[in-house]
């Protein structure tokens, strides 16, 4: 995650966008590799966020008519994202950009629970709620426990991975809202996401490497062969690839990269050098794998 964007004081306002039908800025059929679903991502060139979708099953890439952070699918085929604004809150926007209002709290990074009710997220100084979907209830807060906690990832069961700090104890842990329980999974672990099944956690160590580890943090394996600032390493649908951004010292010259890591023999599949220079930005912050 770029520095920048843990540091904005302002609040951010989580919008459900649906009905996404665009133009495509490129297509995609020069990817030889079996890569599936759909990964929405952003970038933040220009500050406000502009929001791509990458359709593996119709070779496009679609620049979408919303700008926004931390875009993540959901069931009902819609997007769940921050958007940057005064007034930050959960809201809901239709496709002709009127909005239903709703309550409102501040956050970015939502993340959307598995049945679909519930939406993880952080505040800008890194502290995690779960929040109901469609009124904005907070139900958890982090606060009262962590100094930190920041990258919620939900599992199976209706638990958060995040990374996070206690008064003694730094790296991931596993929440659950309901009980407010916690548990310690290992030193170490930025921006952990689980895998679709459940089992599985990914995340990168020092902004070197990126690591998988049992859903326990047992069985800990270092994917990446080639150290790099990686940030946010996503799963994809079946589990066989890692989506992650290598982050640049200067994006301005040497934009961000967007790379495919296959699980199973670690070859890297670079997204940038399948579209046309300008495709999408340079500076590239958040992506989810559906």
């Amino acid at each position: 995650m770029h520095t920048t964007m843990l540091r904005l004081s302002v609040l951010f306002l989580f919008i459900i966008v649906t009905g996404c039908s665009n133009s495509a800025v490129d297509t995609i059929d020069k990817f030889d590799t079996p890569l599936s679903g759909i990964i929405d991502f952003n970038d933040h060139d220009t500050g406000s966020g502009t929001l791509y979708t990458l359709d593996f099953a119709n070779n496009t890439l679609t620049k979408l008519p919303f700008n926004g952070f931390g875009p993540e699918r959901t069931p009902e085929n819609t997007i769940l994202y921050a958007y940057l604004g005064i007034n930050g809150g959960i809201s809901e926007i239709r496709i002709d950009s009127t909005p239903i209002p709703s309550t409102s709290i501040g956050g970015f990074n939502p993340r959307l629970s598995h049945d679909g009710k519930l939406v993880a997220s952080e505040t800008s100084n890194n502290l995690t709620f779960v929040t109901e979907r469609t009124t904005g209830k907070i139900l958890y807060r982090s606060d009262s426990i962590f100094i930190l906690a920041a990258s919620p990832s939900w599992t199976s069961d209706g638990n958060i991975i995040i990374m996070g700090a206690t008064a003694t104890q730094a790296g991931l842990f596993s929440i659950s809202p309901n009980s407010k329980l916690f548990s310690y999974l290992g030193p170490g672990g930025l921006y952990p996401n689980v895998s679709a099944d459940g089992t599985k956690i990914c995340y990168v160590k020092n902004h070197e490497h990126i690591f998988v580890s049992n859903i326990d943090g047992s069985g800990e394996i270092q994917l990446t062969d080639t150290a790099s600032n990686y940030h946010h390493p996503c799963w994809s649908p079946n589990g066989k690839w890692i989506a992650a951004f290598a982050i640049s010292a200067n994006p301005k010259l040497v934009p961000d990269k967007l790379l495919f890591i296959r699980v199973s023999d670690h070859s890297v599949v670079d997204a940038r050098k399948y579209f046309p220079t300008g495709s999408f930005g340079n500076f590239l912050y958040q992506l989810s794998w559906k």
